[in-house]
């Protein structure tokens, strides 16, 4: 926050949050300090001072008891991979320099010849390739306990890091072994195959500068040079970020992001309830805390779909860190949520039945009815059922966007700053004749006529991070329309009308193909991206001749909205 340090907003409450340094944290219990000091800036301001000194004052308290008392053995949550290499790789220089005495005193009365020595070597390596192979550790597990003595290490021998180490231990044998045989075959130039843990070079601890915060700081500033973003994108990133480094730390170093790790950010991702920020239990609490109430209380929590949403995103996240040489590995490999529910099963199209209803509403059969609404609100949802575009690409239509092309009318969706459009894939679909029977084109020129650019201007976003949320007001009129007929289906809302488009495509043969993908916006693997560009105005036409609602619609023609 500017002017005070520590303190930072967090949904409609002020927090102060102070990172507890590493060597801390076990004797302080935790990894950050935090403690909600209100809602109002002022008054959170001025609590704020005395809270941060309490804060430092606990943190020098620990320091100088971790000067006063004896060092306690590294627990498993504060060493990684790289303090098992850094400790396994001096233990491999140390055993290259036995391994040629091993070998002897493994020859028992066989004479200690060359042959002799590579016949036992090659028994050894065989072993160590057995364990590797069916990764069984069990052998090496006394070792791997003494080994962790010697550390001064205290890690359970069911956690990964213990098998890790086990691993460990026998590829370093391995590559002891084989350094061993390929001296006796007479060779001393570097061979091939060396395993990447025992080179020549030891390995590098990281650079604790590299953080998930440091991370996600360079992502979101290439992507806002790249400009792909549209604002609500970054908006839900931004909100993804906020559960990451509460759930993680700003200050978690990279090299800890692994598999493990993106597990146990999956299972803690599905404890989150919907809306945590509104609901009174979990309104003003960190998200740890969130995540601990909510196991404690059985709250209601996130879908899959909206956890799979937060995944995918965070998938994007280290995608980006792979690409940049600063996570290794595959830590997202196989980490997501099987949905129960198939996605065709998650929103029902509308029936003819539902369409009959609907469209007998006073607001599109009553001609004085009609005559008092906004033109968005007749227009746009039967805009909707026949062009299947989604209501954001509708609402930011302007009148330069319905075109002809060859004597056909076309709405042209285009990818534009206003409105930007989700895959960001332009194309034109043909007006329907069912449209221009009532008057649609006739509207078009009118609006013309007033010198608006927009087709629906009353639906145009209020906020920036709103520009892909076109006619929010109109999606919560429709559904006031459509509730007291209490349709029968799985969440029925006015995106079902995209839906009952997809399904007359299916039934006119079109759906999943080339051309009914362009007309509805779609990418599909197996389909090129530049698909559109092939398709002349009368195929598009022929296409949407066979898409037909009849005998659902006996409307105004005309409808007056001067």
């Amino acid at each position: 926050m500017s002017g005070v340090d520590y303190l930072y907003k967090r949904g409609g409450s002020y927090v102060v949050r102070m990172q507890v340094p590493a060597h801390l944290k076990r004797a302080i219990g935790k990894g950050e300090l935090q403690k909600v000091i209100g809602r109002d800036l002022l008054i959170a301001k001025k609590k704020s001072h005395t809270v941060i000194a309490d804060m430092m004052l606990e943190i020098e308290a620990a320091k100088a008891r971790a000067r006063s008392e004896p060092a306690f053995p590294k627990s498993s949550s504060e060493l990684d991979e790289y303090d098992i290499r850094v400790a396994l790789y001096n233990r491999y220089v140390v055993r290259s320099d036995s391994v040629e005495r091993e070998v002897v005193s493994s020859l028992g009365e066989m004479d200690d010849t060359v042959e002799n020595r590579q016949g036992v070597i090659g028994a050894l390596i065989q072993d160590c390739l057995r364990m590797i192979s069916n990764r069984d550790w069990g052998p090496v597990k006394l070792t791997a306990d003494w080994f962790c003595k010697h550390q001064q290490w205290s890690i359970a021998s069911d956690h990964p890091l213990f098998w890790k180490l086990c691993e460990g231990i026998v590829r370093s044998r391995l590559q002891a072994y084989r350094n061993e045989q390929h001296r006796l075959g007479g060779f001393f130039d570097q061979q091939s195959g060396v395993d990447p843990w025992f080179g020549e070079n030891p390995p590098k601890r990281y650079d604790n500068t590299k953080t998930l915060g440091s991370l996600i700081d360079l992502y979101f500033e290439r992507m806002r040079r790249i400009g792909k973003w549209s604002p609500s994108t970054e908006k839900n990133y931004v909100i993804l970020t906020r559960v990451l480094e509460g759930l993680c730390g700003r200050e978690t170093p990279l090299i800890k992001i692994d598999q493990n790790f993106c597990f146990d950010l999956r299972d803690k991702i599905l404890l989150l309830p919907p809306n945590m920020s509104k609901q009174k239990a979990t309104r003003g609490k960190t998200v740890r805390e969130v995540v601990a109430l909510s196991e404690r209380l059985k709250l209601e929590r996130i879908k899959p779909a909206t956890a799979n949403s937060h995944l995918n995103k965070w998938g994007a996240i280290v995608r980006f860190g792979q690409n940049e040489g600063l996570i290794s590995g595959n830590p997202m490999l196989d980490v997501e949520i099987v949905d129960p529910v198939s996605p065709d099963k998650k929103r029902d199209p509308f029936s003819k039945k539902h369409l009959l209803r609907i469209f007998s509403l006073p607001a599109w059969s009553d001609p004085d009815t009609i005559g008092k609404l906004l033109p968005s609100h007749f227009w746009v949802p039967l805009l909707a059922l026949y062009t299947g575009a989604r209501k954001s690409e509708i609402c930011g239509l302007e009148t330069n966007e319905i075109t002809t092309d060859f004597g056909v009318s076309m709405v042209q969706i285009n990818n534009k700053a206003i409105r930007p459009l989700k895959g960001t894939f332009d194309r034109r679909i043909p007006i329907h004749n069912d449209l221009i029977k009532i008057g649609f084109l006739d509207f078009v020129e009118s609006v013309r006529l007033s010198r608006q650019s927009l087709m629906f201007p009353d639906t145009q976003p209020t906020k920036v991070y709103e520009m892909n949320q076109w006619g929010r007001a109109l999606g919560n009129w429709f559904a006031r329309q459509i509730k007291p007929l209490e349709l029968e289906g799985t969440n029925l809302s006015f995106h079902s009308f995209r839906h009952t488009f997809e399904d007359a495509l299916r039934e006119a043969g079109f759906h999943g193909d080339a051309i009914g993908n362009y007309l509805t916006g779609r990418w599909m693997p197996g389909v090129s991206k530049n698909y559109g560009s092939s398709f002349t105005s009368r195929k598009l036409v022929e296409t949407m001749q066979c898409i037909e609602f009849p005998n659902v619609f006996d409307l105004p023609a005309n409808a007056d909205f001067s």
